[in-house]
């Protein structure tokens, strides 16, 4: 999993292993650790919890933690949307903006899997180049026009 932290922007990007550990165990988290004491890492965390009704983010200590609904994690797992965000006012005029993705590599993946499937199938062949291919999956203009 990955953090960006930019001018009140955090977006975590959860990686495929990540995705599936979260899927099992409701929570994932990283560290990044600093030096040799207990003090010196940083820990940043997606969890699901039933008791939000929106997207949530803790700091307490050294851990980051951003908290997601549990019907929002359900159906960001199970479909094709690749990420989720929401903007909290934190007071003196000031938001805060938290974004939640799967990696882009996901989709990657998921193209290449889907080509592999294909090809296994003789009835599948097709003479599509794989840019075209590419343009049907991520519902990209054809680059002919």
């Amino acid at each position: 999993m990955q953090l960006i932290l930019k001018d009140n922007y955090i977006h975590l990007i959860v990686s495929p292993d990540d995705l599936k550990r979260f899927k099992k165990y409701q929570e994932v988290e990283e560290s990044v650790v600093f030096g040799p004491s207990f003090g010196d890492k940083i820990v940043f965390s997606l969890k699901t919890n039933h008791s939000y009704e929106r997207l949530h983010v803790s700091l307490i200590a050294n851990e980051l933690a951003v908290h997601a609904p549990k019907n929002l994690i359900n159906e960001w797992l199970r479909s094709e949307i690749d990420s989720f965000h929401t903007q909290i006012n934190i007071g003196e005029g000031r938001d805060l903006v938290i974004r939640v993705s799967k990696d882009p590599l996901l989709e990657v993946e998921n193209f290449l899997r889907s080509r592999e499937l294909k090809e296994e199938d003789p009835k599948n062949i097709t003479q599509r180049s794989i840019k075209e291919e590419w343009e049907d999956h991520f519902d990209l203009p054809s680059s002919d026009t």
